[in-house]
């Protein structure tokens, strides 16, 4: 006897896989994060200089001194060839490679590279005396003058040296340095992390994919020799069974290729499954499925039931004594509850139960790899009963 009630629930059941995974689906990946990043520093860091000046400005001048920017300009792009210089070659190359010397030595050489390079601009430019002729020119503007005056103010210009030690352009260096090594190595692990979850989830989906594919002939195999058992006792029967076969093989071949599929559609596996049993059982074997009439859009794992429901018609079946197979399933407490029950027979069946078969050994490795923490089993007996309960926690 099949009954049914009624529920409705519209939350889907997602897949620790895809729980996994969901980040690198709807967020960045991180080539997309480390291009942003990027962006986003080097636009800090000219306001931060913007605001520098803004705040140093001297006696309240209105614009960027040319030889400010042009020292500043200079000096950011010889620093953002060193950023990409540490990062594209020097940490992968030989950091990442364990050649600790080397490394240090070739930015130590950079360094001095940079820094000389700012010093011969600064030199060639004259960017020290303009610097100071345009302060003093504003100075005396600030000062002396209310309004620009009519011609332009002559001052000679001095020649002082540039500063050999410039502090503000190594300290700038230094911690353009330490950003590019800090944000590679960061970026780095976040690749390496990513590309470890990949890894797993391809592994998992392999070992899924091999245990789905154990389901399939051992289901099968039983259930030709059922119906072989058929074809001599009650042929029309037979047929029906070979057209429920076919309904089955239909939604095993096509509907189970995802990790997930409808809870509606693996009910509808499970009815026929039953009926497919029922054919060849006797007026003295009560089988019985209770489940709600309507599970809305709720998924689970293929297969994940019929396994216990195949092994309580295989033990707990008598053609002399009355027996029964009870099976229910039903969500409440955000849970998927299924239940099996069947008549105990033999303690020897028990035990082979219990242990090593195909079928058993294989849902209970699928259901720690798709559902790991969220599903509880447990297998209850008694004297006179097998008990089977599966809880799948919904997210």
């Amino acid at each position: 006897m099949i009954n049914s009630g009624s529920l409705s629930h519209e939350k889907a059941l997602p897949t620790p896989t895809e729980t996994a995974v969901s980040f690198s689906r709807t967020g960045f990946s991180a080539t997309s994060m480390q291009v942003l990043i990027h962006i986003l520093m080097w636009l800090l860091l000219i306001s931060l200089i913007m605001t520098f000046h803004l705040f140093s400005r001297p006696f309240g001048a209105n614009r960027l001194p040319l030889p400010f920017v042009y020292k500043t300009g200079f000096l950011f792009l010889l620093n953002v060839g060193l950023f990409y210089f540490n990062a594209n070659y020097a940490i992968p190359r030989l950091l990442f490679k364990k050649k600790l010397f080397w490394f240090v030595s070739t930015l130590i050489i950079a360094v001095i590279i940079v820094q000389a390079a700012n010093y011969w601009f600064s030199s060639f430019m004259q960017l020290e005396a303009r610097m100071v002729r345009e302060f003093r020119l504003h100075a005396i503007q600030g000062a002396v003058l209310p309004a620009a005056p009519p011609f332009p103010l002559k001052i000679p210009l001095r020649n002082p040296e540039p500063r050999i030690i410039d502090l503000f352009a190594w300290l700038n260096t230094f911690i353009i340095l330490g950003v590019s090594t800090s944000l590679t190595v960061t970026m780095k692990w976040f690749r390496d992390a990513e590309n470890q979850k990949n890894l797993e989830k391809e592994r998992l989906f392999s070992e899924l994919s091999h245990l789905k594919n154990q389901i399939n002939p051992h289901f099968f195999f039983n259930t030709l020799n059922n119906i072989y058992a058929l074809t001599e006792t009650n042929p029309k029967d037979a047929q029906e069974a070979i057209y429920t076969l076919s309904k089955m093989m239909r939604y095993m071949l096509y509907e189970t290729e995802n990790h997930q599929v409808l809870l509606s559609k693996e009910i509808d596996f499970i009815k026929h499954y039953i009926e497919l049993m029922r054919l060849r059982l006797t007026d003295t074997v009560t089988v019985e499925f209770d489940y709600p009439s309507d599970v809305g859009s709720l998924t689970v794992a293929p297969l994940i039931f019929v396994t216990f429901i195949e092994n309580a018609f295989k033990h707990g079946v008598s053609y002399n004594e009355k027996s029964y197979v009870r099976t229910q399933l039903k969500i409440e407490d955000k849970a998927i509850h299924f239940t099996v029950r069947n008549r105990l027979l033999k303690q020897s069946k028990i035990r082979k139960l219990e242990g090593s078969g195909i079928g058993l050994v294989n849902v209970k490795r699928r259901l720690q790899l798709l559902y790991p923490e969220e599903h509880q089993l447990r297998i209850e007996s008694d004297q006179n009963e097998y008990i089977v309960h599966v809880t799948l926690y919904l997210s």
